[in-house]
Order: C-alpha cells, then structure tokens, then sequence
C-alpha cells in the first residue's frame, strides 16, 4: 500500500523528541497560493555572495548597516570606524572614526538613523559622551557632545525632524531640536530636550520609530508615544492605555519590518518569548518548540534580530551568540526554522554568519558577525561564500496505533536534474538515515543520485527499509544545487 508521508513541515522539537523531532534547517516552508502538486514545500535558504571586504585594524565584525535616504550610499558601522561603500564600485571607504571603546561598545539595530543629511550613532563610550554624529555631506564624524548624562545609550530614533536617543541605564529620553534642515542638529542635543518614560519603574532598554512613532522598550513593559506639533517643550506624548506589560530580553533582538516590530521579551513573569505587533497589541509568535529551546540557554540577554524580505517572504532572524544558534520565523507563513553555518571542524550547526541585514542596492546586504565581510543573501547560490550549506529535515513520527509498520520502500518526490556541469554537485546527492527509537538516534545514512543536470525524471527512491512501531525520517543534502523538497510516500504494509 502506498501512503503519503509528512516529510514537509516546520521546525518543531517538543520537550521530548519522543513526541516531536521535525527538524527544518537551512529550509523554509512554501506555501502555494494557488494550489499545485502539494501545498505546501520546502525551499533552500539564500547562500552569501561576498560583495566587500572592510580593513579596520584590530577589530572584526560588522555592528551596523544603514543606507542613505537616498539609497545611494551604504554606511558600515565596525568597531570603531565608520565605512561608505559605493552601489557602482562597491569599494568601502573609510570616513571617520567614532572613537568608541571596542570593549564596551553597545550599537543598537538602529545605530545609524538616516535623515537628508546626517546619520547618528549611539554607543558606549568612556568619555561619557553618548555617541557621534556624521555629516554625510560633508564626509565627516563631528561629536555629540551636549548630552553628557547619557551614561549607557544604546538605540537611537528620528521621527519628525528630531533625533532622539535614550540612556538605557534609567527611564531618560533625549532630543534634539527640530532642524532637519541644519546641518548640526543632530548634534545640538539642548539640556532641557528631555522626558522621562515613568510608566513603571523598569529602565527603557530599547527605543524605535513604527509608522512615526515612538516605541519605548523596558525590561518588564512596552509603551507607545505619538508627536505633538502644539508642544515645542515636550514634542512626545504616551498614548493613553498604550503601557503593556510585555518587556524586552535581549535589547537587540529589537527590529522592524514596513509594519511590525519582533522581539525577545521579558516581563514580572518570566521570559523568552518572542513577540510581534498587531495594532498596539502584543502577539507570541514563538512557538513551544522555540520557547522551550529558549528556555535551556543559559545567556539570552545578547540576542540580536534583523528583518529582511525576500520573494514575497517577511523573515524576523534571531541569532543568540553565547548559545551558537540561529532561529527564523517567516511572517507570510507563520511557521519557524532553523539557520546554520556548517562549521567542518566541528560537524555542527553554528549561528550564522550574518550579524546585520539592510536591503541595499536592489539586493540583501548582511554584515558579518566575526569577519569585516559583506554579503548579498542569493537564492541562487548555493554556499556560504563558497564554504558548504548542509540541509537537513527530520519528519514528524510515522506510526499506526503502535501495530509494527514494514517499509518496503521511501520515494522522495523533489527537483531533480538540478546538478552542475562540473565541480562539487556535478551529481548531485541526498542522504536518508532512520530513526526507530523516537529520534533520539539514527541509523547509517544511506545515498541516492537526485539527478545530473538535466536528468528531471530521476526517482529517488530507497527499497527494503525494514520494520519499524515509530519511525522518524531524516534527509540531508550539501551539495551546491537547487534543493526543493516536495513531498515523500512510503510502499507499506
């Protein structure tokens, strides 16, 4: 008897792999809007194609992209230095130094906020002064020098004219005047240009500007403000009944797409799910499965989130460093999978390499977390700027009321045909290991051809798979090629 086979599906570990073991990595899930051979598939994350290299002494990383307003210009922010890379040429020049210790440097996600003229910087400093100011226009990095109690400022905003940046160290928001016109604003932060966010007593660890509004982030609670043009003295007004007790864990792990913002979130209760917006409205999107793996690491508090779309999908990409891991939740589909970089040394699924994303010059621009490197995320390429992507999926559990289930065989409908001319992935394979024992292990993994270019009608297909009361599947491929996984069937009885 021939019966079909949920191989296709989202990231989902229960608490014991004895209930759920689906693994989903370095894949994401297709929904077919318009019906098709399944609804739903698997798809192959985007590879990184390299498109610059940053010399900065001493210093690795890349902490913050912005781009001008015009789109023109990419802005780099490193460890201590500020990069101009050009759409034509893509050469990195550098333009000024913020003269930020290394050691306790706090960018935020929205380090670099982009008006017609200037970009800002927040960031630790041991000078006391809380960040700098850059004149794109005049390709210089001028000081803020005026805010001096600014001990620990860590994202800064600009919503109708003003910059605002504030000292996550207590509940203080500071603003410039409103000049966006004047060349120097961004650096005239006047001394009366203050308001205390005093809906309860947690300190504002994070701010950002959704639809010209103003979001203020405590470690317990969230609050939205709204701008008042009749008050030139207190410009930024709280919506009443706006205050919610849904806080931030990690205040990087902050981003925003068009209409949504993401976060990893704390509050009186507890921590580590993770949240979107639905209007004012605090909305979980982590799932058990998220929230429990949240829940066994150890330091959450350095998470960092991003927000790209690509063909039609809205990914939220939450990278915890300590822990080494990548999650992603897809907006369009409402489900999450993993990302990995495939480290050979180690054989393991390590976070990562991009740190930051922006979309710049038509194409997804991402800074590297360890190497002063930029990319382009490529659907169409299928490494890691030439190191290997291994792909796996691990199905739900295959049982029939615990009656013992013989396979006869397992034939995995995806795109075949899809090798290379030469090189690594010329003929092109998958492997299939099988579990028995819930998930906890596998068996050998066993290898079949998917196809030399060309060779679309290639079966892969795998006989005499034994017996089995619970069986969970396991594919993984790493070969450079197109990877679209569509559905699989066993022949049972």
């Amino acid at each position: 008897m021939i019966i079909p086979l949920p191989i296709v599906g989202p990231t989902y570990v229960d608490r014991s792999v004895n209930v759920s073991f689906q693994e989903c990595i370095n894949w994401y899930p297709e929904v077919s809007e318009m019906g098709g051979k399944e609804m739903i598939s698997l798809v192959g994350t985007p590879g990184l194609d390299s498109v610059s290299s940053i010399t900065e002494t001493g210093v690795t990383g890349i902490r913050g992209l912005h781009k001008r307003y015009d789109s023109t210009f990419l802005f780099v922010i490193t460890g201590q230095n500020v990069f101009r890379v050009d759409p034509i040429t893509e050469v990195a020049t550098d333009i000024g130094n913020v003269s930020v210790d290394r050691t306790v440097l706090a960018i935020s996600r929205d380090d670099g906020i982009v008006n017609n003229q200037q970009l800002t910087i927040a960031g630790n400093r041991t000078d006391t002064l809380p960040g700098k100011a850059y004149k794109i226009t005049t390709s210089a990095v001028t000081d803020i020098t005026s805010v001096v109690n600014a001990t620990n400022p860590t994202h800064c905003a600009y919503i109708n004219g003003y910059f605002l940046i504030n000292d996550a160290s207590g509940q203080t928001i500071y603003f410039t005047t409103q000049d966006p016109s004047d060349l120097s604003s961004s650096a005239s932060w006047p001394a009366a240009n203050v308001f205390s966010a005093e809906g309860k007593g947690d300190r504002i660890s994070a701010l950002i500007e959704l639809n010209n509004e103003l979001w203020l982030f405590g470690d317990d609670t969230y609050s939205i403000y709204y701008y008042d043009s009749n008050d030139s003295t207190t410009p930024f007004k709280r919506f009443n009944g706006s205050l919610r007790d849904v806080g931030i864990a990690a205040r990087y792990s902050l981003a925003k797409n068009d209409t949504n913002l993401f976060w990893l979130s704390a509050d009186s209760q507890g921590r580590g799910i993770v949240w979107t917006n639905e209007g004012y409205q605090p909305r979980r999107i982590s799932t058990g499965s998220i929230e429990n793996a949240i829940d066994g690491y150890t330091t959450i508090s350095d998470a960092k989130g991003f927000t790209y779309q690509d063909d039609g999908h809205y990914f939220y990409v939450l990278t915890f460093p300590t822990e080494n891991a990548t999650w992603v939740y897809d907006m369009t589909t409402g489900m999450w999978h993993r990302r990995g970089y495939w480290n050979g040394n180690t054989s393991n699924q390590d976070r990562i390499r991009p740190n930051v994303g922006i979309f710049w010059n038509d194409r997804i621009v991402l800074g590297d977390w360890d190497l002063s490197q930029l990319y382009y995320y490529n659907l169409d390429t299928y490494t890691d700027n030439g190191d290997v992507i291994r792909r796996e999926r691990s199905s739900p559990h295959v049982h029939k009321n615990r009656e013992r289930v013989f396979f006869s065989s397992f034939e995995l409908d995806m795109e075949t045909g899809v090798g290379l001319q030469s090189g690594q992935g010329n003929d092109p394979q998958i492997a299939l290991s099988i579990s028995d024992d819930g998930g906890h292990t596998f068996g050998n993994e066993k290898w079949k051809d998917i196809g030399v270019v060309g060779a679309y009608k290639t079966r892969v297909k795998w006989n005499r798979l034994g017996a089995s009361r619970n069986r969970v599947w396991k594919l993984v491929i790493t070969d450079p090629v197109k990877c679209i996984l569509i559905g699989a069937v066993a022949d049972v009885e």
